[in-house]
């Protein structure tokens, strides 16, 4: 949608005054945390998109305050570490394995590494809506987004 955040944002701000109020407005294929606020401010009611299941399957495992909105588990920094994917995540995985456990996973191309990723980042999305709702009906939005920003 746009050949850049910039435009996108700027095509969903010209277009959603014009969609009907009495009807939801789906935004398809955003998927980034800045990108979800950025639509909920501007009308958007839903979203779906493949980027938190895509990048499980890379170990990509999105992560609060990380530059890059993820970490990658395949990276050797994770070989030995004994800390969940994020800390006070309250997913099965979190709860259940550590880094270095998933990262092992990845390496030795078991496809359990893949789904134990995907149940996080699925769990990390289903987290950021329900505050995203709460920060809606509390007048608070900006404050959760400050929030899903900064490293815990």
């Amino acid at each position: 949608m746009g050949a850049d955040k910039g435009q996108m944002a700027e095509v969903v701000g010209f277009t959603a005054p014009y969609l009907r109020k009495d009807r939801p407005i789906h935004l398809l294929g955003i998927g980034g945390i800045s990108d979800i606020f950025m639509g909920v401010r501007q009308g958007i009611d839903t979203f779906d998109c493949v980027h938190p299941t895509r990048i499980a399957r890379h170990g990509g495992a999105l992560v609060r305050g990380s530059e890059r909105g993820h970490l990658q588990i395949r990276n050797s920094a994770y070989r030995e570490d004994s800390n969940p994917l994020q800390e006070g995540c309250a997913c099965h995985t979190c709860q259940t394995y550590s880094r270095a456990y998933i990262h092992h996973l990845f390496k030795a191309k078991e496809i359990l590494g893949m789904q134990l990723i995907t149940l996080h980042n699925i769990h990390f999305m289903n987290d950021l809506l329900a505050d995203i709702r709460h920060g809606l009906k509390t007048k608070t939005l900006h404050e959760v987004e400050e929030r899903w920003f900064l490293a815990d």
